[in-house]
């Protein structure tokens, strides 16, 4: 993967790095009650704000150890509508998790699905990330079904506490096809190898 993949084009989206003339949209959904309801942001200062898209603007492409956000923005005049969380693991740099936003005015066309798909796609360059794991909280059923149409895996419920309140959330995991082709091959091949030991013993 190069450096720094970014802007990467789909059909109808442009996912790029923020910009300083994002503040408006960014300020907009971010301050939405509704939008940031199972979300670990919370609503900032303009200034504060306009440093958090400096930082995002020179900030390396997911990185170990640190959230790096991307834009999701129209193709068609580049207006942001959401955005795309990243997080390679430190300890484990060949693990990534990621999250998502979109504003609620641009929900139900399927566009936060085709964000989040090109992006995995673009992870999976990296031959050296093999899996992604999201959270997401079991009230928030429109994230979960995207999780669920991307092919990951619901693998357990934990409790968090957030926002006061301990909540149940869902670990999701997606592994990288050609590395999840080769472990059900192995899997299917350990049965024949177990019977050829039996027999040779």
């Amino acid at each position: 993967m190069p450096a720094d993949p970014l802007p990467c084009l789909t059909p109808r989206l442009r996912l790029r790095r923020f910009a300083p003339e994002d503040l408006f949209a960014l300020q907009a959904y971010r301050g939405d009650p509704l939008t940031g309801r199972f979300q670990g942001w919370a609503p900032q200062s303009d200034a504060d704000a306009a440093a958090w898209i400096l930082r995002m603007q020179t900030l390396p492409f997911c990185p170990p150890g640190d959230w790096f956000q991307l834009a999701i923005a129209m193709a068609d005049g580049n207006r942001l509508i959401g955005e795309i969380g990243l997080r390679r693991h430190a300890g484990r740099p060949h693990q990534a998790e990621l999250s998502f936003t979109l504003d609620r005015a641009w929900h139900g066309q399927g566009l936060a699905t085709e964000a989040v798909r090109a992006i995995v796609a673009l992870l999976w360059a990296d031959s050296t990330l093999h899996r992604l794991q999201a959270l997401a909280d079991q009230r928030n059923v429109a994230s979960m079904r995207l999780l669920q149409r991307l092919g990951m895996t619901r693998l357990r419920t934990c409790q968090v506490p957030f926002r006061g309140e301990t909540c149940t959330q869902w670990l999701h995991l997606l592994e990288r096809p050609d590395r999840l082709a080769a472990t059900r091959k192995h899997r299917l091949l350990e049965p024949s190898v177990a019977a050829a030991a039996r027999r040779i013993g």
